[in-house]
């Protein structure tokens, strides 16, 4: 940095600024010097890091590519390249990238953790798996390498082993609120690890995120031990924790779900019948959260000829990306429709290019079913359906990843499950035996019958692998990845019961 006098003190304050999170003012910087040192891989790399934070994915390539042909061994390059390539959801242009990120920094164990992250999302979990290992060897000293492979040791169902990589991580790191939430989904917690994560609950007070998730691993270590109040009084902390860090109001989730049903109505549909695109492809699997469809999917997932997708969002994405939904379907033609519908076959050959047919059970997609009978009007659409206080007692009893905001409070649940009901119940009149409603009990209490009914509404020939659950060697990544591996049981019936005393405002919101 010598081009210009200023430059050095220009560089370190754009620095300071992308590492306090300013990016758009590091940038502003960036952009100021780069006629001088665009030929300087150093500073390209800041740059388009940089661009990567503000959502500038074309200038964060260019910037990449430009390195490349300065230093074509740049390792680092690739790794942009690689993150572009996953907020664009092009998952397989992402592996590539990370790959070649692997192949010039084979010791680095980021890059490793990077093309994990790919694989797992393009549901090729045993090479993920292999990868983080490789990084657990190459940063012992990381509770974060443990925990990850320890995560698709448990989507991949290697049970033992990920517990042992669990347990690492809290060797290396005892508050690891992450790792203790895991274990005792697991069902791997001892007494003797109470007193231990309520002293690290403690010691990460101001830290509400950390602490939800170790209420939520208590709840679910009292819940086993059939300590109902206790497991609730967690549970009541925990959400309570998530609930104040959103910004939900769940009338506006009210409002959208009647927008929807009075969007598309007959007229609607009727003015795009016959016009879709011919690919039975998909098979929707829709529904509340913790309603039987990781289940479902399951026994669809035991057939030659179904390739389990599990949650995709490329629904939603290849939606919202021509306009706020649904204001502006008012506006779609079938030029737009074929468009949505071609880049999410386009997704799903990325995941999946050789099986006939292809699950996407993100249950969220119930809001998009006028969409997709207009579009896949040879699409299969099961809906999972289950008692409706155990489906919303299993939404407060689960910490969810992303999304989900209106699962954090009992009176929240109520409104959005009778929003849901109400919007189900307008496609059903629309759409008719076009959705097949699968209820959970009924699986549970007569597993081949169902899964029988379930293969036959997919249009295809019944396998025995579609009841033989356990058999399974898919990975799992959902929230019931432990369960499903126990094959189909009652266990899990009027689970609510227990709780009756401290539910009494969702029951009496559900009943209203």
């Amino acid at each position: 940095m010598t081009k210009h006098a200023s430059d050095e003190t220009d560089f370190r304050r754009a620095a300071e600024l992308q590492n306090s999170g300013d990016s758009a003012g590091a940038f502003a910087l960036y952009r100021k010097l780069y006629p001088r040192h665009q030929k300087s891989p150093e500073f390209l790399i800041h740059m388009a890091i940089c661009a990567v934070s503000l959502h500038k994915f074309e200038q964060a390539r260019k910037l990449a590519q430009s390195i490349l042909r300065l230093r074509p061994d740049a390792g680092s390059a690739y790794n942009v390249l690689g993150v572009v390539a996953m907020r664009e959801n092009d998952l397989a242009t992402a592996a590539k990238h990370f790959g070649d990120f692997v192949a010039h920094a084979p010791a680095h164990a980021d890059a490793r953790l990077n093309l994990a992250e790919a694989l797992n999302k393009l549901n090729r979990a045993e090479q993920a798996a292999e990868h983080q290992r490789r990084a657990c060897e190459l940063a012992p000293t990381r509770a974060d390498t443990f925990y990850l492979y320890a995560t698709t040791l448990r989507a991949l169902g290697r049970k033992d082993e990920a517990i042992r990589n669990f347990r690492r991580a809290l060797e290396l790191n005892p508050d690891y609120a992450g790792a203790w939430k895991m274990l005792a989904e697991l069902r791997a917690l001892a007494p003797a690890d109470i007193p231990t994560m309520t002293a690290a609950l403690e010691r990460l007070s101001g830290h509400d995120e950390e602490q939800a998730k170790l209420h939520f691993a208590l709840a679910t270590q009292f819940d086993q031990n059939k300590v109902y109040d206790q497991a609730f009084k967690h549970l009541d902390a925990g959400n309570g924790l998530v609930r104040k860090a959103l910004n939900y109001d769940v009338a506006k989730d009210e409002w959208l779900m009647s927008n929807i049903a009075t969007t598309f109505d007959a007229g609607w549909m009727e003015r795009f019948a016959s016009k879709g695109l011919d690919s039975p492809r998909p098979i929707f699997i829709v529904g509340m959260p913790r309603s039987g469809t990781t289940l479902v999917e399951q026994i669809l997932a035991g057939h030659s000829d179904v390739y389990a997708g599990d949650e995709l969002s490329f629904l939603a994405e290849a939606i919202t990306a021509h306009g706020e939904y649904p204001t502006a379907v008012r506006k779609w033609t079938q030029k737009t429709l074929h468009a949505i519908g071609k880049r999410y076959l386009s997704a799903l050959d990325n995941l999946n290019a050789d099986c006939p047919h292809v699950t996407d059970k993100m249950p969220s997609n119930f809001l998009y079913l006028g969409v997709i009978r207009a579009i896949f009007p040879n699409a299969r659409i099961l809906h999972c359906m289950r008692d409706p206080i155990d489906t919303c007692l299993g939404n407060y009893r689960q910490m969810f990843t992303v999304g989900q905001h209106f699962s954090y409070d009992q009176r929240d649940l109520a409104r959005y499950f009778k929003a849901y009901q109400t919007l189900m119940e307008h496609w059903r009149s629309l759409f008719g035996a076009a959705i097949l409603d699968v209820r959970y009990e009924d699986v549970v209490q007569a597993p081949e019958q169902q899964a029988r009914r379930i293969v036959a509404h997919c249009g295809l020939d019944w396998q025995d692998g579609c009841i033989d659950l356990t058999a399974s060697k898919r990975a799992v990544y959902t929230a019931s990845a432990a369960q499903v591996r126990d094959g189909i049981h009652t266990e899990y019936l009027e689970r609510w019961r227990p709780y009756a005393p401290h539910i009494q405002v969702l029951i009496d919101g559900l009943s209203a």
